[in-house]
């Protein structure tokens, strides 16, 4: 029996009178491609670009429900709120000035809600990057205006659980106001955590004993009725074995390094010999708006690479399909990470890393805004 089991010997979803989301009926929804995207697919269609490029960007738009097709990100990260609460020894925000906080304006919230509705209308959004996401003042609102531009959106936010311990939020807010799933490290004790979740009535469980029927809350399921919190254990409760099995990164070596390595921390000097595929799954935005390449970049080392989301779908498509993320791509399909400037500096690793999900014949052109170009 593992150590977890014996911490926690209950399954935490507290009644099966509530069914998982799994059991709720699929929402049906009929939508059309934007006119605004096809005007956008018939500017990328060139006569510089080749195959099998070529058939990717023609069938954008085909498909109303994946207009991207293939090229179609996993998800959106959104840095909601810049800044944290705590100041975990293991996290880059410790090295931002004490209070320091910066929030997403609502202008570029609704910029980045009517890109997301355009070229991924049913997709996840999760609330995460370099803050706590329920310190945003406006947060119930932001969670409502989501819901609204975006009605197939599934929508995660991760936080370290504080402003519901508090009472500033509740779970019935958070959820009535739009929200499905919620990612929550517990930074106090289980029983707290647990009476609330108890009392609110929603369905839970614990990361580490997850019941075989109860659905991911990383897996897009299409039913905004769909509400489910995990609770993970915050790595300052974490046994050796978990500490040692290199789940904590290192943020391009961004940490405090005298408290990191408390946890076992050193920067990276040897990159793994690996492939890497989050550039070719999730689209990074900051709280003003700009894109960085990847979740990692908590200092925004590549923030002056990219436009800026406010400017839609040109920028959208300049970031994603440019000449800085196909080049990345190329480097972590080849496993080449020590010629990256940041991915040298990245020991991440998953069970489906090595999987190649955009075919290497895709990287060898981008988009500069105008034209395509050979990478």
């Amino acid at each position: 029996m593992s150590k977890d089991s014996v911490l926690f010997p209950e399954r935490l979803n507290y009644s099966t009178d509530i069914p998982w989301p799994e059991n709720y009926p699929l929402t049906k929804t009929k939508i059309k491609t934007s006119p605004e995207l096809i005007k956008t697919r018939e500017k990328l269609l060139d006569t510089y670009l080749k195959e099998p490029l070529l058939t990717y960007i023609d069938n954008i738009g085909k498909n109303p429900h994946k207009p991207l097709g293939r090229l179609n990100p996993w998800a959106w990260w959104v840095e909601i709120t810049r800044g944290c609460n705590l100041r975990c020894d293991f996290c880059p925000t410790r090295l931002f000035p004490k209070n320091y906080r910066r929030f997403m304006k609502k202008d570029t919230w609704v910029s980045l809600l009517k890109t997301i509705s355009k070229v991924t209308p049913h997709t996840r959004l999760e609330l995460c990057n370099a803050g706590e996401p329920t310190l945003h003042p406006n947060f119930l609102e932001y969670i409502k205006l989501a819901r609204e531009i975006c009605p197939q959106l599934q929508i995660l936010t991760y936080t370290n659980g504080t402003q519901i311990l508090n009472g500033n939020l509740t779970y019935k807010q958070l959820f009535d106001a739009g929200l499905n799933m919620i990612f929550l490290d517990m930074y106090a004790p289980l029983e707290k955590h647990k009476a609330l979740l108890r009392k609110s009535g929603y369905c839970w469980y614990y990361q580490d004993d997850k019941p075989k029927e109860a659905p991911s809350i990383f897996t897009y399921r299409n039913n905004p009725d769909a509400h489910i919190v995990m609770l993970a254990e915050s790595p300052y409760s974490w046994s050796k074995r978990k500490l040692g099995r290199g789940y904590l990164q290192t943020f391009f070596n961004d940490l405090d390094w005298p408290a990191a390595k408390k946890f076992g921390l050193v920067p990276v000097t040897e990159p793994p010999q690996r492939r890497c595929d989050l550039p070719n799954k999730f689209i990074n935005i900051n709280w003003d708006g700009t894109f960085v390449f990847c979740c990692f970049d908590y200092m925004r080392h590549s923030v002056d690479k990219f436009g800026n989301i406010k400017n839609r779908l040109d920028d959208f498509f300049s970031f994603w399909l440019g000449k800085y993320m196909q080049d990345t791509r190329r480097k972590l399909y080849n496993k080449d990470r020590n010629s990256h400037e940041w991915c040298s500096k990245c020991r991440f690793t998953s069970i489906r890393c090595d999987i190649p999900y955009w075919k290497p014949e895709l990287l060898d052109q981008y988009w500069n805004g105008k034209k395509w170009k050979t990478l």
